[in-house]
């Protein structure tokens, strides 16, 4: 995990008749783990985070439903990503320190896991949590484009 632009990791599932397995650490690094947490949105369109962090790596996997995350360097705004995930096809999004970071619930009653680099006393500790407003680089970047 020591990509240093945001990305997408695809998991595995493992399904059979009595159901299926989607095993989130084969591919992350269980070391660089130390707080994980559930959010739930009950409305499609809420928005939630756009936070910056200095140290902290932020990975998320949606349980239920589907979401759109927005990454921007906030040094250069035009480098910016996004991902869409839903819980079809299982995939964690991983945002590296010093990308303003936040998502949009795509579907009602979505569900996702949040797995932190650092508790939130070391976050508190070393003041490593910037909040900018959800719309500070636009209200579009929420946006999903008809295609």
């Amino acid at each position: 995990m020591n990509e240093q632009n945001p990305y997408a990791i695809e998991l595995e599932i493992y399904d059979d008749d009595r159901g299926f397995l989607v095993p989130l650490t084969n591919k992350l690094l269980p070391e660089n783990i130390r707080r994980v947490y559930v959010v739930g949105n009950f409305s499609k369109g809420t928005i939630r985070g756009f936070h910056y962090h200095f140290k902290e790596i932020k990975m998320f996997y949606i349980i239920k439903g589907s979401a759109k995350f927005v990454a921007i360097n906030p040094e250069n705004p035009d480098e910016k990503y996004e991902f869409v995930i839903t819980e079809r096809k299982p995939k964690v999004v991983v945002i590296p320190p010093k990308y303003a970071n936040g998502w949009v619930s795509l579907a009602d009653n979505t569900l996702l896991v949040s797995m932190s680099s650092r508790t939130i006393d070391e976050i508190r500790e070393d003041n490593d949590d910037i909040r900018y407003d959800a719309f500070k680089w636009g209200k579009e970047i929420w946006e999903v484009k008809a295609r």
